[in-house]
């Protein structure tokens, strides 16, 4: 019980002073088959494993954030993924119940399908902080965030063990997205696309 007191204001300091620890700013990447048996770069999924008391500051802060969105109606009414009461069927059925009034009406409909592909790999952390302020995230967790990725290392773990080499952000080569992985990702795709 001890442990988790001292944890819980380790974590506390971490937000209240703004400063990233050192050791969430080595996340472990993870790559994984969207298909059995295909190795081919395009078809792995590139997961992020962060530091687990860092993904957590993210997931129940972000989700704390969701919750009073959606409580204050500030969220677009079709946005269903990460909102709290609602999930991954209803949008289907309500596809479906929109094509078959269409077919019993005999009226034309015009459908787009948006397929959002490694969405949270490409998601612009500049527009994503600021989308999240707007939507009531408090500033000190937006900057922890930031600056942890801005400052992040990242490792590759593979059969083999986790890489000595790194790669990291640059102004030459930028690095975008929280990626799969990460607590927050999903709250901060709903932001942006609200």
């Amino acid at each position: 019980e001890k442990m988790k007191e001292w944890q819980v204001r380790l974590l506390n300091q971490a937000i209240l002073h703004r400063h990233p620890l050192d050791r969430w700013k080595t996340i472990v990447n993870v790559m994984i088959l969207k298909e059995p048996g295909n190795h081919k770069i395009h078809r792995l999924r590139v997961i992020h494993l962060y530091e687990h008391d860092y993904n957590l500051i993210l997931a129940v802060k972000f989700r704390q954030m969701i919750s009073n969105a959606a409580r204050q109606q500030l969220l677009h009414p079709g946005q269903f993924g990460a909102v709290p009461g609602r999930d991954a069927i209803l949008p289907t059925v309500l596809e479906e119940l929109q094509y078959e009034i269409c077919r019993a009406s005999k009226r034309p409909l015009v459908h787009m399908d948006y397929d959002a592909t490694a969405c949270y790999d490409r998601i612009i952390m500049n527009v994503a902080s600021l989308s999240s302020r707007s939507f009531g995230q408090h500033r000190n967790i937006v900057f922890i965030n930031a600056q942890t990725l801005h400052q992040a290392k990242y490792l590759l773990k593979t059969q083999l063990g986790i890489s000595e080499e790194s790669y990291s952000h640059s102004d030459i080569f930028p690095l975008h997205g929280c990626g799969q992985g990460a607590g927050n990702s999903p709250a901060i795709w709903c932001v942006i696309s609200s």
